[in-house]
């Protein structure tokens, strides 16, 4: 079993941190799908005790991304099919267009402008040759100072916490295949529109980029690229 191995400092919110560590291991991959989740395993490879590695077991199962077995069995990281992951992108696209279109009616001048910085350092350290990892992270800032600019607080967490139980684990390995200037273009198709306030059009622009990056990843599945 492929788990975390750097041991967690003693403190007082260790049951946060093993969480967090066992959830992101879930998220990137290293727990893939059906990976019994063994407490007294993971608890020695964390070095904590068994008890917050089964409350966060437990998180675990009611936030989806673990189910319980049998009786008897342990629990297990959750399968997830290719259905799900379409679901996630249609999902995905509805609040990406929500996020355009407030961006614009929000009339946040200050917002606005941290949106199109995000985009124009992704471009330079693209053009400049940043890795695959670093390109995720930009992209994803960019995506943020979109929802931020929404001024709506719940996209940030609904999109997280829909990613993390579907795409996430997915999303991390397309970057090493998606060719950067496909994004450059859809980015500055959003960037476009959101400059000259046409709601209508960032949004159109904001489900398309993702309906595009949906097609593309789902195509790589379909083919056993991923």
């Amino acid at each position: 079993m492929i788990v975390p191995v750097e041991r967690i400092a003693r403190a007082t919110t260790v049951r946060d941190e093993v969480y967090v560590r066992l959830r992101a291991a879930i998220g990137d991959g290293s727990l893939p799908a059906g990976t019994p989740l063994v407490s007294t395993e993971l608890a020695d490879r964390l070095g904590v005790s068994r008890t917050p590695v089964r409350e966060a077991i437990m998180r675990l199962v009611q936030d989806g991304l673990a189910i319980e077995g049998q009786p008897g069995h342990p629990v297990c990281v959750r399968p997830v099919d290719r259905d799900e992951i379409a679901a996630f992108f249609e999902i995905r696209a509805a609040l990406e267009e929500l996020a355009a279109r407030m961006t614009v009616l929000r009339e946040d001048e200050a917002a606005l402008a941290a949106v199109i910085e995000a985009e124009a350092v992704l471009e330079g350290e693209i053009a400049a040759g940043a890795s695959a990892e670093r390109q995720q992270d930009l992209n994803h800032a960019f995506h943020l100072a979109l929802y931020t600019a929404s001024h709506n607080p719940l996209l940030e967490p609904l999109v997280d916490g829909l990613e993390q139980m579907t795409t996430r684990r997915y999303l991390q390995r397309l970057y090493h295949r998606a060719d950067p200037l496909m994004t450059i273009r859809d980015h500055r198709a959003i960037v476009s529109a959101l400059r000259a306030g046409n709601a209508d059009a960032a949004g159109q622009a904001a489900r398309r980029h993702v309906e595009q990056s949906a097609a593309y990843l789902l195509a790589r599945l379909d083919a056993g690229d991923l």
